[in-house]
C-alpha cells in the first residue's frame, strides 16, 4: 500500500488500512493517509478480481476512464485518482478512488424520497452521451445475469435479488442502446 500511496500522493504516509466488503468483481482496501501538510485523506484501492481480469482484462483502464468522464459530467461517482495496469505493485490491475463514507441501508424509511432521488440520478445516467470516447469500450450487449460465485453476499441480499431477477428475466425485452448502470439498487448506492 505504501508504494501505491507514493504514486497517488508523493510524500504521504500510510496511517491505516482495512478491507471493504461487498465487492463482487474486485477486492477493495480502504487506506487512510496523512499528507505532508498533516491533512488526512481516505482512499480506496480497488483491485480487479480474478474472474473480471480473465474475462475483461482492460476493466481497470476502462473503469478509470469512464469514472473520469462521469465525474466531469456531474454524475456522482467515486473520483478516480490512479489506474495501474502494470501488475508490478499488485498481481492484477487496480484503481485508486476517493473514499466515500457509507454502509448498506436497505430500510424503507423515506421510500418516496429515495425512489425519487434514485429515478432522477438514473435519468441523468441514461442521458450520458454513448458516443463519447470514454465509452468506446462499451458495446450494446444482450441482457444477462452474471453467474453466481461460490458464495453469495447475503449482507447485500444477493440470493434474494438473484431469485427475483431470474423469475423476471424471461419477460425482459431490449430497449434502444443507452448508457445504463448495471447494478443500480439501494444496496449499491451511497446516500448523503
Amino acid at each position: 500500500m505504501e508504494k501505491i500511496i507514493a504514486l497517488v500522493e508523493p510524500g504521504a504516509k500510510l496511517v491505516r488500512q482495512w478491507s471493504l466488503g461487498g465487492g463482487i468483481s474486485c477486492t477493495m482496501t480502504a487506506v487512510e493517509i496523512e499528507l505532508p501538510d498533516g491533512e488526512r485523506q481516505k482512499l480506496v484501492v480497488r483491485k480487479v478480481g480474478e474472474w473480471s481480469f480473465e474475462n475483461y482484462p482492460n476493466s481497470a483502464k476502462n473503469e478509470y476512464e469512464l469514472l473520469r468522464y462521469l465525474d466531469g459530467s456531474g454524475i456522482p461517482v467515486a473520483v478516480p485518482r490512479l489506474v495501474d495496469l502494470s501488475c508490478e505493485v499488485l498481481d492484477r490491475p487496480y484503481l485508486v478512488l476517493n473514499y466515500v463514507e457509507g454502509s448498506p441501508d436497505l430500510s424503507v424509511q423515506d421510500r418516496t424520497v429515495r425512489v425519487t432521488i434514485m429515478a432522477e440520478h438514473l435519468a441523468r445516467i441514461h442521458s450520458v452521451d454513448v458516443a463519447h470516447p470514454a465509452l468506446r469500450f462499451m458495446k450494446p450487449s444482450g441482457i444477462n445475469i452474471r453467474p453466481a460465485g461460490e458464495t453469495m453476499n447475503e449482507e447485500l441480499q444477493e440470493s434474494r435479488i438473484r431469485s427475483v431477477l431470474e423469475a423476471f428475466f424471461p419477460k425482459v425485452t431490449e430497449n434502444t442502446y443507452t448508457f445504463r448502470h448495471g447494478d443500480y439498487w439501494p444496496g449499491n448506492l451511497v446516500w448523503e
